[in-house]
């Protein structure tokens, strides 16, 4: 009895903390006490994104607007186009060939030659860190190759594997496209389930490496801009065209917990996705002192 009346009084505190801020907060006790509380509120400012969803490591949602709307995404695509490649391929580390086909793609590029050889590793350290579109098209007609089918099959395979159930991608790279398309709560989902990887959450994470070259190594520096502006920010990945305008896809974590919020077609996409990220985290740490919590890292 006694810990179904702390549970309720820690979801009370929580909900009154959420009035504020004008989005739809679901706060799910991870208790014997399973206490849910659901809050609408009239003012939706507090994000100025078209599609918004913040979630718990463990995939549940703690804010929400609109997350369900069918949005372009634009190189936020790339999240799902890396953890399918580093699912359906079993050598990271075997130098290939870069297929002509990837050479000029338009759009952000690591400027990949006609014959040089790159791993799929230094391939998807191109595609997350830098967003090159060449790397996206070359990591999906070799791993496409190797699996024996058509490489955006796998990527809607692996979304619907996430939890996906809204989306439909046609490219691996982002770039506007007819039927082209996700829910700010699909990619959340999808990246939940990606920075499950330890090898996606190792290439997300790093600031900045060296990848080959021609005639000398390529620098590639991360554009995910919180990785040095907030101490806990582990990932993930960025996107911009003019159809999806700025989209954005963060994790931090501390401890054991992590939370990731996705925000699509947000002009300060990095402020806002950080305010929403402290205060899930804020939510997360308060369940967790109140004994409402339960290991949600997973990595494998």
């Amino acid at each position: 009895m006694a810990k179904r009346i702390i549970a309720m009084v820690v979801v009370l505190v929580v909900a009154a903390t959420a009035m504020y801020t004008g989005i739809r907060l679901v706060a799910t006790a991870a208790s014997t006490a399973h206490a849910t509380a659901v809050i609408d509120t009239f003012d939706t400012g507090y994000t100025s994104a078209r599609g918004m969803c913040t979630l718990s490591g463990d995939g549940r949602v703690l804010f929400c607007k609109d997350c369900d709307r069918q949005l372009p995404c634009a190189s936020t695509t790339k999240i799902l186009t890396a953890i399918t490649a580093i699912e359906n391929c079993g050598h990271l580390d075997i130098p290939i060939e870069i297929d002509p086909k990837s050479v000029g793609v338009e759009g952000t590029s690591i400027y990949l030659q006609k014959g040089e050889k790159l791993t799929i590793r230094e391939l998807l350290y191109g595609l997350m860190l830098r967003s090159g579109n060449d790397a996206a098209t070359a990591i999906a007609l070799h791993v496409g190759k190797c699996a024996g089918k058509n490489f955006v099959e796998l990527m809607n395979e692996t979304a619907i594997k996430a939890g996906a159930v809204n989306s439909n991608f046609k490219n691996p790279h982002g770039l506007d496209q007819e039927g082209h398309y996700t829910t700010a709560k699909d990619l959340a989902l999808i990246s939940a389930y990606a920075m499950k990887n330890k090898t996606f959450c190792e290439i997300v994470s790093t600031k900045q490496t060296k990848i080959s070259g021609m005639a000398y190594p390529r620098v590639i520096k991360n554009k995910n801009r919180l990785l040095n502006g907030m101490e806990n920010c582990v990932g993930i990945k960025t996107g911009f065209t003019k159809k999806a305008g700025r989209c954005y896809v963060g994790a931090i974590r501390e401890d054991d917990l992590t939370v990731i919020c996705c925000v699509l077609n947000c002009g300060p996409m990095f402020e806002e996705a950080a305010e929403l990220m402290d205060d899930g985290m804020d939510i997360l740490q308060r369940e967790k002192a109140a004994g409402m919590w339960f290991n949600q890292n997973n990595v494998s």
